[in-house]
């Protein structure tokens, strides 16, 4: 009976930690994007989940703190307020949206950062010149202090870099465009790049120490760029045209932004630069998407990095469970027995701790998920062992013939050529290379060189090697190997036979062509001529007059008087005689023969007497 029941609370156990996974679907989004009326939330591979502030209707940029789960964003269409805090529920009806930030003024904000040590917001004013700041405590914020001012310079973009406390910016005035970066006491500020034309969004890399920022330079196309920490070693990842980037976020491996002229988000990989390598992720938006952000799990990735060992150390400190009464003796002990507690209470697996604030489990280094019961090595390498590297990343050391971060590629795939065979070769000291056996008539690293007919044949005579994969016969392909001056017979003649076929086909060829091009410029010259024959034939003399003459009335008419005008004679049923157009003729002079003679000879006289003012036959 007791195993029963013990079997049975085990599964009641599995079924609530199921529906509480599949309850809190909001918290599998990865990916977070800004358009004019909402906020949209995606997975991993771009699928929709869920939406937030329906309520807005300017909205524009936005920013993530993982410690605390809180999203921070603007609308600049709001009177009462310019700064908002969303908090994210189990279903669309239980976000919670909060006004954080007064609208004073018609300030313009362009950027949001925010630092979860010290807990403050920071935020550009590009109207206005100003950088400003505030303390957040307990979902309310101290009144705004202006951090920086400007005079020419034009804040948009902004980043904070948590571990080594610095406040990065861009200069968007195309007139003295810059990057620039002050630490979070608001001392020491430095302009790291001036070459620049309109930059845009700007992210902090804490995989590879460096800055990513946009460029909407002039001639509407735009770069995506980078550089370290302090503005040297400046690369150009992507260079298009007809784009206009806003906002920028970056993970591990890949770079994300958001578009403005196609309405779109876009992606490139930080090993794969070029334009041809971006891809566009998304583009179905209703409105124009603006700010983007990304779940990285900063505290959980970058635990083990020496710059933000003590950063993260602190973070950490300050949302473990604790009493309402904590001081410095009791402290490491209070939280000793609230960490030895959670992992019952909140479900957090592999020693991972409750957040306080959010809820939600910090995981262990190795493991990851909601409830940290994914370890990081699960399935990651295809071919090799995978071990956890000194930051924490899940690394992979892959098996003799095999590369890539997951020990995913063949080495000999698509090695050698020309039905080369690939094997290891292990050399003291190096890993094993892929190296080609080579047929016969081919050599080189990846069997790429065919040989020549005099190599093989010298070969055959030096040692009266034998090739086995060839199907000729060597003595009577190479002749008297004594006579060096020799030809080859039959491979050299079937090399000429096959330049002879290829002779052939060119002489055809050129053949085919020059008749193509002999009969269109005979076309085109007795079109020339017939145009030129058409335009020049003289003109006949326009008609001024009509004289009809009647059957058995009329029969002949008067001339006009005057030579220089010209006439035409309709004759009824004329065209027997095949004249249809009867020229002038002089009436009296046939008239007299007409009434002696017969119809027949009346056709006669009348073609005889035919003539024009040139005097032409017609």
């Amino acid at each position: 009976m007791r195993i029963f029941s013990e079997f049975w609370l085990t599964c009641i156990l599995y079924i609530c930690l199921f529906c509480n996974i599949i309850s809190s679907e909001t918290s599998s989004w990865e990916f977070a994007v800004t358009t004019k009326n909402k906020i949209l939330f995606y997975d991993r591979n771009w699928a929709e989940l869920t939406t937030a502030a329906q309520q807005f209707n300017g909205l524009s940029a936005i920013v993530y703190d993982e410690t605390e789960e809180n999203i921070f964003f603007n609308d600049q269409a709001q009177d009462k307020g310019s700064i908002f805090l969303l908090k994210l529920g189990d279903t669309d009806e239980n976000h919670i949206v909060k006004k954080l930030v007064q609208k004073v003024q018609n300030e313009h904000i362009q950027g949001i950062a925010y630092d979860p040590l010290e807990r403050t917001l920071y935020w550009t004013d590009a109207k206005n010149h100003r950088i400003y700041q505030a303390k957040f405590t307990e979902d309310d914020i101290s009144t705004p202090s202006v951090f920086m001012e400007f005079t020419e310079e034009i804040p948009r973009g902004i980043a904070v870099d948590v571990c080594r406390r610095k406040l990065y910016w861009t200069n968007s005035n195309y007139m003295n465009g810059s990057i620039e970066r002050a630490s979070l006491s608001g001392e020491k500020r430095e302009v790291l790049i001036t070459d620049v034309h309109m930059p845009m969004g700007i992210a902090i890399d804490y995989f590879t120490d460096k800055i990513f920022w946009l460029d909407n330079k002039a001639g509407n196309h735009y770069s995506v760029e980078s550089a370290s920490l302090i503005g040297n070693h400046r690369e150009v990842l992507v260079t298009s045209l007809y784009n206009s980037p806003d906002n920028i976020v970056v993970d591990r491996d890949y770079i994300y932004w958001t578009e403005f002229y196609q309405e779109s988000v876009w992606k490139v990989s930080k090993t794969a630069y070029g334009a041809d390598k971006a891809i566009k992720v998304l583009s179905n938006f209703t409105s124009t998407p603006r700010g983007i952000i990304i779940k990285t799990d900063f505290l959980q990735n970058h635990m083990n990095n020496p710059e933000c060992r003590r950063v993260i150390k602190e973070i950490r400190q300050r949302l473990l469970p604790h009493t309402d009464e904590v001081t410095p003796q009791n402290v490491t002990q209070t939280n000793q027995t609230k960490a030895i507690q959670a992992p019952k209470d909140h479900h957090c697996l592999n020693r991972g701790i409750p957040n306080t604030i959010s809820g939600h489990c910090m995981c262990q280094n190795g493991f990851t998920g909601q409830h940290c019961e994914v370890p990081l090595c699960y399935n990651y390498c295809v071919h090799g062992k995978c071990f956890l590297s000194e930051t924490g990343y899940a690394e992979c050391q892959c098996d003799p013939g095999f590369s890539g971060d997951r020990c995913e590629r063949d080495v000999c795939t698509g090695f050698c050529l020309n039905g080369g065979r690939c094997t290891l070769e292990v050399r003291e000291g190096l890993n094993a290379h892929p190296v080609c056996q080579c047929s016969s008539l081919y050599s080189g690293r990846h069997c790429e060189v065919m040989k020549t007919v005099e190599e093989l044949c010298r070969k055959f005579c030096e040692s009266g090697y034998v090739y086995p994969d060839l199907p000729w016969n060597m003595p009577q392909i190479c002749g008297d190997c004594t006579d060096k001056n020799a030809t080859h017979a039959s491979l050299s003649h079937d090399g000429d036979e096959h330049r002879e076929l290829e002779d052939e086909k060119t002489i055809k060829m050129i053949w085919f062509i020059l008749v193509s091009v002999i009969m269109t410029v005979l076309v085109l010259l007795n079109a020339i001529c017939f145009f030129m024959w058409r335009f020049q034939k003289p003109v006949r003399p326009k008609i001024k007059k009509t004289y009809v003459v009647r059957k058995n009335l009329t029969p002949l008419t008067c001339r006009p008087s005057g030579a220089e005008q010209q006439c035409e004679i309709t004759i009824e049923n004329c065209c027997n005689m095949n004249v249809c157009d009867t020229p002038c003729f002089d009436p009296k002079a046939l008239q007299e023969e007409m009434q002696k003679e017969s119809r027949k000879e009346d056709k006669k006289k009348l073609l005889r007497h035919m003539v024009d003012t040139n005097g032409d036959l017609y």
